[in-house]
Formats: structure tokens, sequence, C-alpha cells
């Protein structure tokens, strides 16, 4: 359905009778997801008989998620038995660029280049429900603050060809941003940072002060008798990056040096 919309797209058809139908007829959630994908090729589609995707928390949770495990989304073994031509079909629009892109980038991009669309998120962001769970609010301030013109801009990676976001982030939040790093997520740091790290040096910016200064501060992290290999992974990771991607910021500071 999917693949079929965006070959309309391409005729120049317009597909918002289907797609006022699907939302309207369906109570499948899976319709969502193709429709954001749908968006995801045609943007322009957010600003007109999608924006109601964009008033929903949840998506841009959900639509992270989905992007982040694309790779591990291809079945190769079962279109394998297909035949080479179909696996190649399959594979090439299971990696299409587009879907790469996360609902979070699109929305960014239309709140920067359009006030509806900037009126219409803010509009909707107000009604969101806090949730209780602390990490999970500071989230949803983190996506407020990103979805308010200005605070951020997507850039393109060069390397990879993907779209990334730079953000800048209100003082006040981004000091709890780090505070809560620090005190709370030291054990999930030393599994993913090291992960991070690598995605930040194989992409072709370099981190801003605030980023370099949120990476260091992982490096109080108080070891773990039982986990003493990976405390020092972590830090051989932030070490490199920093090294790499902040060398001014880094001789300023020749204690963390």
């Amino acid at each position: 359905l999917e693949r079929w919309l965006c070959m309309e797209l391409d005729k120049g058809v317009d597909v918002t009778p289907v797609i006022n139908s699907l939302l309207e007829r369906t109570k499948s959630v899976a319709i969502i997801g193709v429709l954001i994908n749908v968006g995801k090729y045609k943007p322009l589609l957010f600003a007109n008989v999608l924006q109601p995707l964009l008033g929903a928390y949840e998506l841009y949770l959900g639509d992270d998620s989905r992007v982040k495990n694309a790779e591990y989304s291809y079945d190769s073994w079962a279109w394998a038995r297909e035949g080479e031509k179909i696996f190649e079909m399959a594979k090439e629009w299971i990696y299409a660029p587009f879907r790469k892109v996360t609902l979070r980038v699109l929305a960014v991009n239309l709140v920067n280049e359009q006030v509806k669309s900037a009126s219409f998120i803010s509009t909707a962001s107000k009604k969101w429900e806090v949730p209780s769970d602390k990490k999970s609010a500071l989230e949803l301030r983190i996506l407020k603050a990103e979805l308010v013109p200005g605070t951020c801009k997507s850039i393109m990676d060069q390397k990879s060809g993907q779209l990334f976001l730079q953000c800048q982030y209100p003082d006040a939040l981004q000091q709890e941003i780090t505070k809560f790093q620090q005190e709370n997520n030291p054990e999930l740091q030393t599994i993913t940072l090291p992960y991070q790290c690598e995605q930040i040096l194989q992409s072709s910016k370099m981190l801003s002060d605030v980023d370099a200064e949120t990476l260091s501060a992982a490096l109080n992290i108080d070891p773990n008798e039982e986990d003493q290999d990976r405390n020092q992974t972590t830090k051989a990771a932030i070490a490199s990056t920093l090294s790499v991607k902040a060398p001014t910021w880094l001789n300023e500071r020749p204690d963390i040096e």
C-alpha cells in the first residue's frame, strides 16, 4: 500500500481522497505507519491531509524507534527465495533514503518553514499529557523544545546522506538533561554510549560545545566492579570522540583533556 501510494504520487495523482478514506474507515494502527512513510516521501502532505498525525506525541516515539531499528526489518532470507530481482527490489525499498528520515526531523523542518504547521503543533503539544516517569517527562520536554521554531535545524551528513538534528536547547533544559544523564543513567550510558560515539565519529559534523559538555559529563560514571571492562570501553569511546570531534573545546579544558 505504501509503495502504491508513492507510485501514484510519482504520476502526479492526488492521493488525498485515498488517504482521507483510509483515516476514516480503517481501525488498524498499521495504516498510520504506512501514511507516515508516504508523508516522508512527500513531506508537503504533512502540511495538509496528514497534518493531524503531527499532533500525536506517541507517533514521534514510535517512529523514532522504527527508524532506529530499520536495519533489522529486512528479512533477507525470506526475500532471497523469491529470486534475485525481487530480492533487490525489496532491499531497495526497505532501505530507501526517505524511510530513514524521522517524523521528528520532518516536523522540525515544517515548523521552521511554515507558520501554519508551527501553530498547529504548538497547539497540539499543549494538550500532551506529561508522563509520571521522570525520564519520559524529560523526553517530552525535549521534543516540545525541538518543535519550537528556531531551536533545531536539520543537517545532512555528507557521508551517509542522512538528516540529523542540530539543536540549541534552552539553558535550563540543557542543564536538566546533563544532570539526568549524570544521576540516573550511568548503567545505560555504558551500554549505549560506545555505539553513539561510533555514529558521531562516522558522521562529518563536529560536536557543538553543548554536546561536548554533555558527552564529557559521562566520564564521571561511577565504576561498577562487575562492569569494569564496559566502563573502560565507554570512557575510551568518549575520549576518542571528544579528541576528534571537539578538539578546540577540549584544548580549553586541560582537566578533562
